[in-house]
C-alpha cells in the first residue's frame, strides 16, 4: 500500500482484510505519510485522521509479525514537492 489513506475506520476493516487475503508467511508492505506530515505541508491528506502513526499500524497488524515499522522525514523524490521534507511511515508485517 503506497500512499493510500482511507478513513480510520476503513483503514481497520480493510487491513483486516489484507491480513486475512495473506497466506501463512506472506507480506504487506506499506509506506504512507505519519501525522507529522501536517507540521510540512508537502503533500498528503489535509485531515490529520487519515494520516498514518505507528500506534495505529501496531494495532491494525497485532495479528502479524511486525519486521519493519518506523517512521521518519525523507526528502521528497518526485511529485509536486521534490526535494522537500516529508513524514513518512513504513511497515513491513509478515503472516505468521
Amino acid at each position: 500500500s503506497i500512499y493510500f489513506h482511507p478513513a480510520p475506520d476503513d483503514r481497520r476493516r480493510l487491513h483486516a482484510a489484507i491480513i486475512a487475503a495473506l497466506k501463512p508467511g506472506g507480506l504487506f508492505i506499506l509506506e504512507a505519510f505519519s501525522k507529522n506530515q501536517i507540521d510540512y505541508g508537502t503533500g498528503g491528506p489535509s485531515d490529520p485522521d487519515r494520516l498514518y502513526s505507528a500506534a495505529d499500524l501496531t494495532e491494525d497488524f497485532a495479528t502479524t509479525e511486525i519486521d519493519v515499522l518506523t517512521e521518519k522525514v525523507v526528502r521528497r523524490r518526485g511529485g509536486r514537492f521534490p526535494g522537500q521534507p516529508a513524514a513518512i511511515t513504513r511497515l513491513i508485517a509478515r503472516k505468521p
